[in-house]
């Protein structure tokens, strides 16, 4: 996690799945930037490799664990927020709290993936130094 310290509060960027845990490490009561375009949210994925020899071996691996079970057993054990709805239930009480009062924010992947070099050296010279 990095933080950032701006006149006397600081500000970072974190996974949620880990909010609590860096509160009581820190002793501090964190604050969630919510602005009106949304949040970024990262979705965990699995994908199958193009071209694999073993198709058959991953398209099982790839329904084992997007299934409902595995992904509620990772959710409640991770605090995280499942991607498969039907898993939503096994989420802890607190991150279907958090979750139910943020907004997704749009974006835009293409974009993203076509400056994302640029932005990381900007902020490797310019804001980090």
């Amino acid at each position: 996690m990095k933080v950032h310290f701006l006149g006397k509060t600081p500000l970072g960027a974190i996974v949620s799945g880990t909010l609590a845990k860096k509160e009581e490490q820190y002793k501090v009561k964190a604050g969630i930037v919510s602005p009106d375009i949304g949040v970024p949210m990262i979705v965990e994925q699995i994908a199958i490799v193009n071209g694999t020899k073993k198709q058959a071996t991953a398209e099982r691996f790839v329904e084992w664990m997007g299934s409902a079970e595995v992904q509620g057993e990772f959710a409640a054990q991770f605090d995280a927020m499942p991607a498969n709805t039907k898993a939503v239930e096994r989420a802890n009480e607190s991150v279907k709290e958090l979750y139910a009062n943020l907004k997704a924010q749009p974006l835009d992947w293409g974009f993203i993936a076509d400056n994302v070099e640029l932005w990381v050296e900007k902020i490797e010279l310019q804001i980090m130094k």
